[in-house]
């Protein structure tokens, strides 16, 4: 690894850790009235009703390729798929467009590489994953990660023309959005945007809950999306071990669930989409019966309590 990479590698490390601890006072303070829509496509959902009736996505980093898994997604109601050129060294996207003909009007969120700065590139990049991943869906771009070796305001403004004054003037995102960035990135993007940012990804799971604390809430007051990966944590046999009191499997047994199904029911009902990732189909199937489990303010509340333990623990 040169020191190049390493220097990157150590910096988005610290993106993550930094996710909430922010000081407060250094938020660009933002118009009440900003105004978030978007130029759309006449069928392409109102940007004020972004990700009606998707309750949960399906994350595709480490997916092995399986299509039958994607399509009993699809078939099951899912409408989100989250994807990125780079996962599989460029072979998911390419996957993902062998089940995409049979359905239409499915949101699918891609990015751009973290190295990528120049309209050129990110244009490249862009117009590649919507010939794998349109025809009839509504794609959006995302930046990746934040890289502070490159100037943020640049690569905001443009993310902002991609697809614009080139020969593909007719592919353009839907919208844009970010991933892995603290509440100051965001104010500062939604500040350059104009308030056209309508997606924040970032890592969330009851282990790792500590943007509840600011980012969250802030996100939400200016009408951003948000989807937590990694719901489950790195690993969910991990996730399991660390819960060595079973309060987790007492409350699942309580509302009558898995565990699975009660930490996504509860990251859904925080208003945020998650977007697990399973190479299982039995797997999907209990993942997708989340939705439905309905938990109620006191359980909720005790979750909330309970998670706050691990918070700036990572």
């Amino acid at each position: 690894m040169n020191s190049i990479q390493k220097r990157i590698d150590i910096l988005q490390g610290e993106a993550w850790r930094d996710l909430i601890r922010e000081p407060l006072q250094d938020l660009i303070n933002l118009p009440d009235n900003i105004n978030s829509d978007l130029e759309l496509i006449e069928d392409c959902p109102s940007v004020k009703n972004l990700f009606d009736g998707v309750d949960m996505g399906f994350g595709t980093y480490g997916w092995r390729g399986n299509i039958d898994l994607v399509k009993k997604f699809l078939e099951k109601g899912g409408k989100y798929l989250d994807t990125a050129p780079t996962y599989g060294f460029g072979k998911v996207e390419k996957t993902l467009s062998k089940v995409l003909p049979e359905y239409e009007k499915i949101w699918v969120g891609t990015k751009f590489n973290k190295n990528y700065h120049t309209l050129n590139s990110i244009n490249n990049s862009f117009i590649k994953s919507f010939g794998n991943l349109g025809k009839g869906n509504f794609v959006f771009l995302q930046l990746h990660w934040p890289n502070r070796l490159f100037d943020f305001t640049q690569i905001i403004q443009t993310l902002l023309k991609v697809g614009k004054n080139t020969l593909f003037e007719n592919i353009q995102p839907k919208f844009i959005g970010l991933c892995n960035c603290n509440s100051i990135l965001l104010s500062q993007a939604l500040h350059i945007a104009q308030g056209k940012i309508q997606t924040l990804q970032i890592p969330f799971s009851i282990f790792r809950s500590d943007s509840l604390g600011f980012l969250i809430p802030f996100a939400k007051s200016k009408n951003v999306k948000i989807i937590g990966y990694s719901p489950f944590g790195q690993n969910y046999s991990n996730l399991v071990n660390k819960d060595k009191k079973r309060f987790l499997k007492r409350m699942s047994q309580k509302n009558n669930c898995e565990i699975n199904q009660l930490l996504l029911s509860w990251i859904i009902q925080h208003g945020i989409i998650p977007i697990p990732r399973t190479n299982d189909v039995n797997h999907l199937i209990s993942n997708l019966e989340a939705p439905q489990l309905k938990l109620s303010e006191e359980d909720l509340e005790e979750l909330d309590e309970w998670c706050k333990q691990f918070w700036f623990s990572f």
